[in-house]
C-alpha cells in the first residue's frame, strides 16, 4: 500500500505557494499531483476551478474563506471530504459525477447559494 501523499497547505496565507491569481485558485496540471489541499482561512480566494481532471486529490478544505463560487467541471474521481463552511458562495456547480464523496460541509451558508 502506497501512503505517500502530496500536500498543499496554506502556510500564512502564502500566494505564491497557494497560486492564487486575482482571487482565482486553480487545479491544473500543477496540481495533479496534490492529495490534499488545505486553503483555509484565506479571504483573498474568491474562486476554484477545475480546469483539468485531478484523479488524486482526497481532500479539499475552503472553508473561511471569501469563496463565492466553485464549479465541479472535471473528475476527481477519489475526491472524499470537502469543507467549504463559512464562505460567501453564491454559487456551487457539480457537473461531474463525485462517486467517492463521503463529506460536503456547507455549514452556514446554505441560505444564500445557488446549488446547480
Amino acid at each position: 500500500m502506497n501512503l505517500q501523499h502530496k500536500y498543499l497547505v496554506n502556510f500564512e496565507n502564502d500566494q505564491q505557494l497557494l497560486q492564487i491569481n486575482n482571487g482565482v485558485f486553480v487545479f491544473d496540471e500543477n496540481t495533479l499531483d496534490l492529495t490534499f489541499v488545505d486553503l483555509k482561512d484565506n479571504m483573498d480566494l474568491q474562486e476554484i476551478r477545475f480546469e483539468v481532471p485531478q484523479p488524486n486529490l482526497l481532500y479539499l478544505d475552503a472553508s473561511r474563506t471569501g469563496l463565492k463560487k466553485i464549479v465541479f467541471s472535471h473528475a476527481c474521481k477519489n475526491l472524499q471530504s470537502i469543507y467549504l463552511h463559512r464562505n460567501q458562495l453564491t454559487s456551487f456547480e457539480i457537473k461531474v459525477e463525485l462517486s467517492k464523496l463521503e463529506l460536503l460541509d456547507l455549514i452556514l451558508i446554505l441560505r444564500k447559494m445557488r446549488i446547480w
